[in-house]
């Protein structure tokens, strides 16, 4: 199964290379879900996944990968809270302080699949934190690899419900802040 992903993430990345003429291919995490069948194609179902379909279930397997790679990588994303710590702290005190107040104040940030790698980082540099965050702990060579880290700590927090992604079509996702999404459609429905 890991070869027919990564295969499968490689030739998406290879894909996008070509067609926007970029000189090297960067695999992103956008290009996990080109990977779905390759995943859903080795995997026996048991009668519950079944059930979900194959997509759900390799959708939830790639997700669970991706939140193992982030908790061993980066702090934890629900800091301990200590014994004389002021309520106020929590994930609000933690590393990734800066980034949730970025999306608390209503800011979403949408990657594409078949953007530039210069404008991936770009749409990416809006949120603040995520650089130091992502060069800090994954240490990337170059810009691509940078807007790479940067796209994993966002689904990272997004895989430990931080965040909200949604799919905007089958090539874009946004992240948002996951309880302005949950409580924005509160009170729009006339009854």
């Amino acid at each position: 199964m890991t070869i027919a992903l990564a295969e499968a993430v490689v030739s998406n990345a290879e894909r996008r290379a070509l067609l926007l003429g970029e000189t090297a291919a960067t695999a992103r995490m956008c290009d996990l879900t080109h990977s779905y069948s390759a995943v859903s194609g080795k995997v026996e179902l048991v009668l519950e996944g079944e059930q979900e379909g194959p997509l759900n279930v390799a959708r939830h397997l790639i997700g669970r990968g991706v939140k193992s790679f982030f908790a061993r990588t980066f702090p934890s994303a629900f800091p301990k809270k200590r014994k004389h710590e002021p309520p106020e702290q929590g994930l609000a005190g933690s590393e990734y302080k800066e980034i949730l107040e970025w999306f608390a104040g209503g800011h979403a940030v949408e990657v594409a699949d078949d953007t530039p790698d210069a404008e991936f980082l770009k749409a990416l540099d809006q949120v603040k934190g995520l650089r130091k965050i992502a060069v800090k702990y994954l240490k990337p060579a170059n810009d691509a690899e940078l807007a790479v880290a940067m796209e994993l700590v966002l689904e990272g927090l997004h895989q430990h419900s931080i965040l909200t992604r949604d799919r905007i079509d089958g090539r874009s996702v946004s992240y948002r802040d996951m309880f302005k999404s949950m409580f924005s459609n509160l009170g729009s429905d006339e009854a």
